[in-house]
């Protein structure tokens, strides 16, 4: 395709120097040009930012989790809630076809299943952990956990987390664990 205009159409000057409209349309690309360049750093910034967000993002639900695991594995149950859990009546926790809704219903569901007469609490670990950004507010935390108990039969699972950013930081607004069979 030729993009140049027909000789018939071209108009020529004796003037060495290009006519008026020509600088314009010069000028007018280059600023284009200048403009695109401008918006495309921009973009690269942005971008370049929310990839460091998001990486730090990821490692303060990672540190949120590892800090849960701490605290249970020192017989602190309310310190695991309430290093990640949002201390809210809108925190759902689902497992085992149950429901609980709510900081202090999930804890009591905790207490009583680990700390009642009879109960160990066992040592937790979390593995195959993965943070994966879904918005500037809200992460999803996915991977498997394990109990080793003493005297009973250890168990295990999948557990998908979703934490939102609230004014608290990172929480745990919802809670969804499987126990494997």
């Amino acid at each position: 395709m030729n993009l140049r205009p027909s000789s018939s159409r071209v108009a020529r000057t004796s003037s060495a120097r290009p006519s008026a409209t020509a600088e314009r349309r010069g000028s007018s690309r280059s600023d284009a040009l200048v403009r695109a360049a401008c918006v495309a750093l921009v973009c690269l910034a942005v971008g370049g930012c929310r990839t460091v967000r998001r990486d730090a993002d990821a490692a303060a639900v990672t540190s949120i989790v590892r800090e849960q695991e701490s605290a249970w594995n020192r017989g602190d149950i309310r310190g695991f809630m309430s290093a990640g859990y949002w201390d809210s009546s809108e925190l759902t926790f689902f497992s085992g076809g149950d429901v609980t809704h709510g900081f202090e219903p999930v804890l009591a569901r905790y207490v009583k299943r680990y700390q009642s007469e009879g109960a160990e609490m066992g040592r937790l670990s979390f593995t195959d952990v993965e943070v994966l950004p879904w918005s500037d507010d809200l992460v999803i935390a996915r991977g498997r956990w394990a109990l080793d108990f003493e005297k009973q039969t250890d168990v295990a699972g999948l557990f998908t987390l979703v934490f939102r950013r609230l004014a608290a930081g990172w929480r745990i607004v919802h809670d969804h664990t499987s126990v494997a069979k």
